[in-house]
């Protein structure tokens, strides 16, 4: 690795001409690099040696060597200064650091993580997906064994933002002593110094647009039906507009693995629960998608009309369902948006900027044909 000097530049800056100076200089190191006054490994004069040499200011030069860093001419090595690279390298930004608590085959974390890794990769950050293994399940954060040691391998390296995806109080205690800064999606605050703010997810801001259609349709009756009685919880909402409006909560059979444990359960519930038509509600809501898969299965083997006969309204997830024979009226997640949406924040926590105090991701009412 040898310092280099240019001697004589082979290019001259034009005040007047329509590209900017930054570019300019840019423009002409990445010339002197390509025919071959700088080889690979030579250390590029500094951002004072350049600018004294071309009679510009140090802004100047600093953006034209940020250009080509960019564009894959140089890599900034610290206490060494601009290192020519090889052409086509690609030098990364920075590294972002997704993590996930066991259950990394959902689909919308999956399709949340596909368009962070793509965009953030197309703005030069290097992404990374780390699951932590629980042994209390995924869905909640108990106490019990982590398996912290894939994480651990990637907080090693240089980590610019790790981002949680879901509450853990275990995974950001152990990102905040490694002294990385980190996001989270989810529904908590942290009091940790290296956390940098929430993403909210809201999964109760389509509660009340629910709750107003309902009163719109004269809905006596409503029965919630979920594994979480917390999860969009529309019951006070109902009952402020004079509708009865009860919670059934879907015993888990763990002998199976959780989604099929859940929609099992819920269509044994749906079953147990509708068999007398005389206690029937007049709108059934499914507050979590695959208590909907089974409940809707359950609706059909006890021949019930939608919605001459009940109502339905389920929450779901765009791309994945639950599918129904006719349109539902539906919460709908739709992980695409939310990826972009959330990117965004990302992108502006990278930045260095503070995340707004309402940034947050959300269902959106949809009304279908089953109301």
């Amino acid at each position: 690795m040898t310092k280099g000097g240019l001697q004589k530049l082979p290019f001259d800056l034009v005040l007047n001409k329509s590209q900017t100076l930054t570019k300019q200089v840019a423009d002409g190191i990445a010339k002197a690099i390509r025919l071959g006054k700088y080889r690979v490994g030579d250390v590029l004069p500094s951002t004072r040696n350049l600018a004294v040499q071309l009679g510009v200011s140090r802004i100047v030069t600093r953006g034209a060597v940020r250009m080509l860093t960019e564009q894959g001419y140089v890599s900034p090595r610290p206490g060494i200064g601009c290192v020519v690279a090889e052409q086509g390298t690609k030098f990364w930004k920075g590294h972002v650091v997704f993590v996930v608590k066991n259950f990394a085959g959902s689909y919308y974390t999956n399709v949340i993580a596909d368009v962070l890794s793509r965009t953030l990769s197309d703005e030069g950050y290097l992404f990374s997906q780390v699951v932590v293994a629980a042994g209390d399940g995924w869905r909640y954060d108990e106490p019990g064994e982590y398996d912290f040691s894939g994480l651990e391998m990637a907080l090693s390296q240089s980590v610019d933002l790790a981002v949680i995806m879901a509450d853990s109080q275990h995974i950001a205690s152990f990102i905040s002593k490694r002294g990385v800064p980190f996001v989270v999606i989810g529904e908590e605050q942290y009091s940790y110094r290296s956390f940098v703010g929430l993403i909210r997810f809201d999964r109760g801001c389509a509660v009340e647009e629910f709750a107003e259609h309902c009163r719109e349709m004269n809905v006596g009756s409503v029965l919630q039906v979920g594994v979480e009685s917390e999860a969009a919880d529309a019951v006070p909402a109902l009952q402020k507009f004079g509708v009865r409006a009860k919670r059934l909560i879907v015993p888990v059979d763990h002998r199976y693995y959780w989604l099929e444990g859940v929609q099992r359960s819920a269509m044994k519930c749906i079953l147990d629960e509708l068999s007398d038509p005389s206690k029937r509600p007049d709108l059934l809501f499914f507050n979590d998608d695959f208590v909907a898969v089974g409940g809707l299965q359950a609706i059909e083997a006890l021949g019930i009309s939608v919605p001459k006969d009940m109502k339905i309204v389920a929450w779901a997830n765009h791309g994945i369902g639950p599918v129904y024979h006719k349109p539902l009226t539906r919460m709908m997640m739709d992980p695409y948006q939310h990826g972009a949406m959330i990117t965004k924040y990302i992108s502006s926590a990278l930045s260095g900027e503070k995340l707004p105090r309402n940034a947050r991701v959300g269902p959106l009412y949809q009304r279908g044909m089953t109301t």
